[in-house]
């Protein structure tokens, strides 16, 4: 079957079941009972459903995004994409193991890739670099956070870096070419470049 055929059914029945958490949930967290939160919930199980579909979280967010709401806060994107991506993973794994392919998406122009492009088992190494990947990244953006409020909040820094524009960049600059010096820290972080004799011939 297409699956374009399923993407309704399938969006429907995820509707049908975020809204029967809703009023799940509703009994003992009256929090619930407001509409914003009902309309949430419509919006992730609009998300499952394509997920699970096209196994593409992203794309189902994003269509959650425009048929559910004309508002969308931005606390329910990662929520959304959560349920999406746990749902086509789920969805995936037991398509593999029920069908010889869990390909949910059969392509007009095929590819040569082989039978199975991961095996399950994988899947928990898969997640310990998304996990390290989130934290690193998290890190960085926590740094960065620091490092900008302490160039707000010092007078000298003030002084140096927001009265004379260039001399941000150009301090930027010079440490990161410190860095990536390839006698530096650079030789660590660049991989060796091998030249032939034609290219050296023709540059050198």
């Amino acid at each position: 079957m297409s699956p374009l055929k399923l993407l309704g059914p399938f969006a429907h029945v995820g509707s049908i079941v975020a809204n029967l958490f809703s009023r799940l949930v509703r009994s003992f967290q009256p929090i619930y009972a407001n509409e914003s939160r009902s309309c949430e919930l419509l919006a992730a199980g609009c998300a499952v459903g394509v997920a699970c579909t096209f196994s593409a979280p992203v794309g189902g967010v994003l269509f959650s995004i425009e048929v559910t709401a004309v508002y969308f806060a931005v606390r329910d994107y990662w929520r959304g994409f959560f349920a999406a991506a746990c749902s086509s993973i789920l969805f995936s794994l037991l398509r593999l193991y029920t069908q010889s392919s869990e390909v949910t998406v059969v392509a007009f122009y095929q590819t040569a890739f082989q039978h199975r492009s991961f095996v399950p088992e994988e899947l928990f190494f898969f997640a310990l670099i998304g996990l390290f990947c989130g934290v690193t990244g998290a890190i960085f953006i926590f740094l960065h956070r620091r490092l900008v409020l302490f160039l707000r909040r010092n007078r000298f820094m003030k002084i140096v870096f927001q009265k004379n524009w260039f001399v941000y960049p150009a301090v930027v600059s010079l440490l990161h070419a410190i860095i990536r010096y390839t006698s530096f820290l650079g030789q660590f972080m660049n991989g060796e470049v091998y030249v032939d004799h034609g290219t050296r011939r023709s540059y050198l």
